[in-house]
């Protein structure tokens, strides 16, 4: 391992005018069709999203503002772009935004106001000025908005629906402890921009709870947070149905992320474990089980929406982009007050006038 060196360093200021590289496609696109333009070529894409739009969309560029996260030998056919946003002149079918977590609205507002479908990476927004002007934008453009909440598109939702006997707009329990991994200190997850933990990754549960109950109204909310971050959420929905979530990254980190679900009603459990294993009993036996990979919904996912996006169906409704995450922003806009009470009673216990 090779130990930089950083005696000699210097700080230098990096206009904001500094163009951004450009690489134009040395060969023709390969095939006909609808194509599509990614945002963030991180990880996440190169693994998950492009293996599976990629049998549907033609992907004609490529943007990412961290030139190292580009292949040395980079395809011919696609165009390599550093600039953040898109090109004055640049359009396609489909602009896949899966980068900086407080980027995905307003390039999601300027596909819309460019003709493209926005095919949208959680969290949908970070904040609820950004959540209003996409709202707005998707009712003037009347464009297509697809939020990739992946637990969506699980076969284990036709599964449990049966198991609990429940029809359309009845109350589904939802229970759930997640573990994350934690994050570097200096990851861009931790950014103030990117919100807390919550509108992170606990987006998925919150919108999988309010999925299953048909987008019932909101009633009440709470969040608590304990000294080691830890984030506890309860929520009660018009229809009766009630939402309990542990969100932490606290504990072993072994096999990765993880997740207990419970779905509760009509005196049915469902369980199910890291999105892959799958078990419905009643008071007397058990209903069903069911395996499948972990990844198997993003896949089921993505290929969904690029099948629809092809076929030119309609997109999520209004209410499906905004119901959980107006939840998570109001969950978050709590947590953030009720720190600030707890910081304000402590320097008030210290006889201290808080700032």
């Amino acid at each position: 391992v090779l130990a930089a060196n950083w005696t000699r360093a210097e700080r230098r200021e990096v206009p904001l005018t500094l163009p951004h590289e450009l690489s134009e496609p040395t060969r023709p696109a390969g095939r006909e069709g609808p194509n599509a333009v990614l945002f963030g070529y991180g990880n996440y894409a190169k693994t998950v999203m492009l293996p599976a739009v990629r049998r549907h969309l033609r992907v004609d560029a490529i943007h990412e503002v961290d030139p190292t996260q580009m292949p040395l030998r980079r395809s011919k056919e696609v165009r390599w772009d550093t600039s953040p946003t898109p090109r004055p002149d640049e359009s396609a079918d489909a602009f896949l935004i899966a980068g900086f977590h407080h980027t995905h609205a307003p390039l999601a507002v300027d596909a819309l106001r460019r003709g493209a479908a926005a095919v949208i990476e959680k969290p949908v927004a970070t904040t609820r000025s950004q959540l209003r002007e996409l709202l707005v934008a998707q009712e003037e453009t009347g464009g297509r908005v697809f939020s990739c909440f992946q637990r969506r598109y699980t076969p284990f939702n036709d599964l449990a629906r049966r198991h609990l006997r429940t029809a359309p707009g009845d109350p589904i329990n939802y229970h759930c402890i997640a573990y994350e991994v934690p994050n570097p200190e200096l990851h861009w997850y931790r950014w103030q921009n990117s919100g807390s933990r919550l509108v992170s990754n606990g987006c998925h549960w919150l919108d999988h709870f309010l999925y299953l109950n048909d987008w019932s109204p909101v009633q009440t909310r709470q969040i608590a947070s304990s000294p080691d971050g830890t984030l506890n959420c309860f929520v009660t929905l018009a229809n009766g149905a009630c939402f309990n979530m542990v969100l932490t990254d606290a504990g072993s980190k072994r096999t990765g992320m993880q997740d207990h679900v419970e779905l509760r009603a009509n005196g049915v459990t469902v369980r199910i474990r890291d999105t892959a294993r799958y078990h419905a009993e009643d008071g007397a036996r058990t209903l069903g089980r069911a395996r499948t990979t972990r990844l198997d919904s993003y896949r089921r996912m993505y290929e969904s929406i690029a099948e629809r996006i092809v076929r030119g169906e309609p997109g999520d409704s209004k209410l499906a982009v905004q119901a959980s995450t107006q939840l998570v922003l109001n969950l978050e806009a709590d947590l953030q007050h009720r720190t600030l009470q707890q910081g304000t009673a402590f320097f008030e216990g210290l006889g201290i006038a808080a700032a």
